[in-house]
């Protein structure tokens, strides 16, 4: 069995970290507005989170590029949010074309991230109106 690189491990790691910094940082935002009182919102939000970078721990930059998307959204900071748009941008497109994987299984694993991300959309969407129509 081949050994992987040390490099790809040492992506991994940081990913994990940045991962483990974003996922604090929206829950003080979550907090922040008061949504902690819904864990099961919390909770898919945390969890949506994880899913989507767990695909993507050789590419730290995408965690990163999501973590100062955050953080320009939660400042109301349009330049941010657009070199962190970018930088997003640059990395999927890194990441999508440096896999060692054949035409057919990029285009399976971008149809279901884009299930994923759409499942999670309507989930939300189905929460947040169950949460007005209750008020």
């Amino acid at each position: 069995m081949q050994q992987p690189n040390v490099w790809i491990i040492d992506w991994m790691i940081s990913t994990l970290g940045i991962l483990v910094v974003l996922l604090g940082w929206e829950y003080a935002i979550l907090s922040r507005y008061g949504v902690q009182a819904k864990r099961l919102l919390v909770a898919g939000v945390l969890l949506g989170t994880t899913l989507v970078l767990l695909p993507t721990l050789p590419a730290p930059g995408i965690a990163a590029a999501i973590l100062v998307l955050l953080t320009g959204f939660r400042r109301g900071n349009r330049i941010l949010m657009g070199i962190a748009i970018a930088a997003l941008v640059v990395f999927v497109i890194a990441f999508y074309y440096y896999l060692a994987l054949t035409l057919f299984w990029k285009s399976l694993i971008l149809l279901s991230s884009g299930i994923a991300c759409f499942g999670l959309r309507v989930l939300f969407v189905r929460m947040i109106w169950k949460a007005e129509a209750a008020q």
